[in-house]
């Protein structure tokens, strides 16, 4: 492992405790995006899953919006490559979004409708965190986006207790 992942890998690691993000028999979902940031965060816990003194299960999950099907082959060969089990769910949201309320953005619609599956798809098969490949940059860029257009001062936190409990969403990079 060289410098620069050695300083990514701690870094994450202190994250990691500090927030208490993984405990024994957890069943981690992890929100793959097909972008580096969710591959990174995929590779880390299939890491760590094989050293770490806990036992925990991860399975990827990229939710294909339907805009270009070909990325979901992308995104699957990468997760082959890593090791880990994943599922691919196909989906008409692309067509749903750009159908969706005037004002806001189809990415802002792809998005609610991608995060609404996943968190079906772990209630659904007993998943109890969701990992996100968000960043520190992803925390900034979001209290800013909240500042400027919604008049509020909030971002994403690390570690996220959502239906009463049942799911944490969990983001180590952050």
């Amino acid at each position: 492992m060289n410098v620069l992942s050695k300083a990514a890998n701690r870094s994450i690691g202190q994250a990691m405790h500090n927030y208490q993000m993984l405990a024994d028999n957890d069943r981690v979902l992890i929100a793959v995006s097909g972008g580096v940031d969710s591959l990174v965060l995929t590779w880390i816990l299939n890491h760590w899953q094989q050293k770490a003194p806990i036992d925990y299960e991860i399975i990827a999950a990229y939710i294909d919006n339907g805009f270009d099907r070909s990325t979901g082959d992308n995104v699957a060969q990468q997760l082959q490559n890593i090791g880990v089990p994943y599922l691919i769910e196909k989906t008409d949201f692309w067509h749903r979004a750009a159908a969706a309320e005037e004002g806001k953005s189809i990415c802002y619609h792809c998005a609610r409708l991608r995060r609404n599956r996943l968190f079906a798809i772990a209630e659904k098969q007993g998943f109890n965190k969701i990992g996100f490949g968000h960043h520190q940059d992803d925390i900034l860029e979001t209290f800013f986006i909240n500042l400027l257009y919604a008049g509020n001062i909030s971002t994403m936190v690390p570690k996220q207790k959502l239906f009463d409990g049942r799911i944490h969403i969990i983001r180590p990079m952050a």
